[in-house]
């Protein structure tokens, strides 16, 4: 679905029961979107969750920590929101356009300083 990461404000949670994966996209979309997340804790998402700071983390292959999860991101809603309320400003600062635009520009007068000394 084109621009799916639009649609993710009229979702309850966010749900992904990975084995395995990278930085998935749809995490921090979910975050972005302050929609609670409920994630197995593989690949990368630990990290830009903060292991579990602004999610609901669980392991792998765990189908009952991940239900509980899902339970109490449904039944214990103020809790869930905070957290999703929290990833969503963690997420803007950490990847949002500014931050992407001080790395580039860190970046870019690092090299030219490296140059200069030359």
């Amino acid at each position: 679905i084109p621009n799916a990461g639009e649609l993710l404000g009229a979702f309850d949670s966010v749900v992904l029961s990975s084995r395995t994966e990278g930085l998935p996209i749809s995490v921090l979309e979910t975050m972005s979107a302050g929609v609670p997340l409920v994630a197995t804790r593989v690949g990368d998402i630990p990290a830009v969750t903060s292991d579990g700071k602004y999610a609901a983390l669980v392991d792998p292959d765990d189908p009952s920590a991940l239900a509980a999860a899902i339970d109490r991101s449904l039944t214990d809603r103020d809790r869930a929101m905070e957290l999703a309320r929290e990833a969503s400003e963690w997420v803007k600062i950490q990847f949002g356009m500014d931050a992407w635009l001080d790395r580039i520009s860190a970046t870019y007068e690092s090299a030219m300083q490296r140059r200069a000394e030359r």
